[in-house]
């Protein structure tokens, strides 16, 4: 009996699914009442913001890359992070004792500027900023 509600609960869903996509459709084909004249405005005017957000973000991260490729940044790690490093296994005497602008980039495509930031400020990184960037080092 449970199973056979699965099932139709499955085939109920796929059934919804099925009509959104006709739907979806049939509006981009066939235009009715000219709602896709209405939804375009709204439509562009987000992927023009989304474009413009985009274009500031990396302007920023590439001015940022500029200020970092003048010089390296000595590794100063805290004795909490030296602890949870150590505690992953990783032995703090073999890191680097300079980041080099290209492991620093590295390190913010992997974990995110704003991540970045708050390791160089003093928080301490967690399993997940490990195992993200561990290639780095």
């Amino acid at each position: 009996m449970f199973n056979m509600l699965i099932k139709f609960i499955i085939f109920l869903l796929a059934l919804i699914g099925a009509a959104t996509v006709a739907l979806l459709v049939f509006v981009a084909v066939r235009n009715p009442l000219n709602i896709r004249s209405t939804m375009m405005p709204i439509v562009t005017s987000y992927l023009q913001n989304r474009q413009q957000d985009m274009t500031a973000t990396t302007s920023t991260q590439a001015t940022d890359a500029e200020n970092l490729a003048t010089s390296s940044t000595p590794i100063l790690l805290s004795a909490e992070q030296k602890q949870v490093l150590e505690k992953f296994g990783i032995d703090t005497a073999k890191l680097p004792t300079e980041i080099s602008p290209e492991m620093e980039e590295c390190f913010t495509q992997k974990l995110g500027q704003a991540r970045v930031d708050e390791i160089k400020k003093g928080e301490t990184p967690n399993v997940i900023d490990l195992f993200k960037a561990k290639g780095c080092l």
